[in-house]
């Protein structure tokens, strides 16, 4: 008599071989478990996607649902942004994560070719996925039901996907957005999604997941708002033409007391600065980071789309350690013990942890269960994509 798993056995792993075949075969080994209901995976950016797609497909049931994607890497002078979150800190590895409980249940589908129609293809993809599961998305009860959402942030698509998915369900979705290699010619390359269908550039993938297991999901952030209001006065999509009715760069810059140059070009900006005084919408006590990414002439590209008449606050830079200690408490008190993390962290986290020489404590503060985490670029959380966030999907234990 096979016995029943009611609370889940999850499992992680990783690998920082660089033949991907190795790579994955030593992550199974790792991951490897019986009545497996859901593995989630993060391959750095260098690897060949491809391979990485192929070698998981080979070990993984048809069966037991996957998603997973391409991380974000940009490594130029002064600035690392390249590790994915290990059980042993945070490396550039392919990381995985298996999921095994008789009291879950996960369907994934892909969604492509995202440029076009993209809330009608994701409103499919949640009719198919909550039908695999039996359930109508927006009659269901939010404690046992969540969502994992992975986009090719290129394609500049996560914003309308993620408010036809909360629009249409009952539940929150969390995620993170996957990037391609940086060149400093071309810029950030397009992200790769992966499911059993394959592995795809302008794309996005969605796991629905029923589960009697307790869970929480929950954001941090390490910026805080200044008493400095702005509002975006002229944008189309990402695209801010002007803040407060002046030419957006020249503003923000102005904002700062530096100089437009000091924000630096599309190939080569100024992360320092803009990591230190993103904007943010603040919804009660809740900063939803929107954060300039480069300078174009007297434009500014941000990380995720801005609305016209919007009022943002001027962020400013504080500890990293201590919002996220605050976080990890409201999970235990909630949860009581935690049985595995699921995080999506933002590049530029980061970067400000490395730079403040605090990765180890930031990892230590995160490292309380099985853990691994995506190095991001965009951080979902219900209907709103963020920048300079942790977003986590934690599990407790079932009584």
């Amino acid at each position: 008599m096979t016995q029943k798993i009611k609370n889940p056995s999850i499992k992680v792993g990783y690998s920082q071989k660089k033949n991907p075949e190795e790579a994955v075969e030593e992550i199974f080994s790792q991951i490897k478990q019986e009545n497996t209901k859901l593995i989630i995976f993060f391959a750095p950016a260098p690897y060949n996607q491809e391979a990485v797609n192929k070698a998981f497909r080979k070990r993984i049931s048809i069966k037991t649902p996957f998603i997973g994607c391409s991380s974000v890497r940009v490594k130029v002078p002064f600035v690392r942004m390249i590790d994915n979150i290990t059980p042993d800190g945070f490396k550039e590895a392919i990381v995985a994560m298996s999921i095994a409980s008789d009291d879950i249940q996960a369907s994934v589908r892909l969604i492509k070719d995202i440029k076009e129609d993209c809330q009608e293809k994701a409103k499919t993809a949640l009719i198919e996925a909550s039908k695999d599961l039996g359930i109508d998305p927006k009659n269901t009860d939010p404690q046992k039901y969540f969502g994992i959402l992975l986009c090719d942030v290129m394609a500049e698509k996560e914003e309308e996907i993620l408010e036809t998915l909360y629009a249409r369900s009952n539940f929150l979705f969390v995620g993170g957005g996957s990037c391609g290699k940086h060149s400093l010619i071309k810029g950030i390359m397009p992200g790769f999604i992966h499911a059993h269908d394959g592995v795809f550039n302008n794309a996005a993938a969605i796991a629905v997941v029923k589960t009697e297991i307790p869970f929480k999901i929950d954001m941090t952030t390490s910026v805080v708002p200044t008493s400095t209001k702005i509002e975006i006065t002229k944008v189309k999509n990402r695209k801010v033409y002007e803040i407060n009715g002046r030419p957006a760069a020249k503003e923000y810059a102005k904002l700062l007391g530096v100089p437009k140059l000091f924000l630096g070009t599309k190939q080569i900006g100024n992360y320092w600065l803009f990591t230190d005084h993103p904007f943010g919408l603040m919804v009660k006590d809740r900063a939803f980071i929107r954060d300039a990414v480069w300078r174009e002439g007297d434009a500014l590209m941000m990380g995720c789309n801005a609305k016209k008449g919007e009022i943002l606050y001027l962020m400013e830079r504080k500890d990293i350690i201590v919002p996220t200690q605050k976080m990890i408490k409201r999970l235990k008190d909630e949860l009581g013990e935690i049985s595995g993390i699921l995080a999506f962290q933002c590049a530029y986290r980061f970067f400000e942890a490395y730079r403040s020489n605090k990765a180890n404590e930031l990892f230590e503060v995160l490292n309380i269960a099985p853990i691994i985490g995506l190095n991001s670029y965009g951080e979902y959380y219900g209907w709103a994509s963020l920048a300079q966030t942790l977003t986590i999907l934690a599990f407790g234990k079932k009584e």
